[in-house]
């Protein structure tokens, strides 16, 4: 079978990382998420440090970057820019090495035009779901954990919405949305290894 890629798009607390490395283990191949990270910042030139902290970033700096001319570190892209460059090299490279599962960073989008095949999922629960997730996970009360969940959905939004003009979550930008409480994480697992045979991929 020739090469795919998973790209898993999810609500924060819905479980999506889970997914991604239950997957890799299922299919054998390697999932990225954290170690985008590290490749990114080899690309870039940027330390490790910076590249985690400034890594899909809500762009609403970037914007304001772009009238005043600041936030630029080398040449004359704004960093955001630079940063989501990289990261894309990054994917496409992977993507090209073989199988493998990429987690967030508009993976789906940046692989479209590529010579790969790809199932673009996206993961989502409802909020009662994510805040039991969140909670118990990160040891938070349930309004702080649902805080959390909110702000994140709102910057992985405001990111994927300006680098790809297109509406993060929309389920034309994807071949599975799945509702990770209806079935459970072993449950999303199934289901996506069943659509992979049918589509002839493994």
């Amino acid at each position: 079978m020739s090469n795919f890629v998973i790209t898993i798009g999810r609500q924060h607390g819905s479980g999506g990382r889970y997914i991604g490395e239950e997957l890799a283990r299922v299919l054998n191949i390697p999932c990225y998420d954290s170690e985008l990270i590290a490749e990114t910042a080899q690309q870039s030139g940027f330390a490790e440090g910076f590249v985690q902290t400034h890594e899909e970033q809500r762009p609403t700096s970037f914007l304001y970057s772009l009238v005043t001319g600041s936030a630029t570190i080398s040449g004359d892209k704004p960093v955001s820019v630079q940063l989501f460059q990289a990261q894309s090299e990054v994917i496409r490279s992977l993507a090209a090495k073989g199988s493998c599962i990429i987690i967030g960073r508009c993976a789906n989008y940046v692989l479209r035009s590529e010579n790969v095949r790809t199932v673009d999922l996206f993961v989502h629960a409802p909020m009662f779901a994510r805040v039991a997730r969140i909670s118990e996970r990160d040891e938070l009360d349930a309004a702080e954990a649902e805080k959390i969940i909110k702000q994140t959905d709102k910057a992985r939004q405001a990111y994927y919405n300006f680098f790809t003009g297109e509406r993060w979550g929309d389920v034309q930008s994807y071949d599975l949305a799945v509702n990770t409480a209806a079935i459970g994480i072993p449950g999303v697992v199934e289901l996506v290894t069943q659509y992979l045979k049918l589509r002839g991929m493994i």
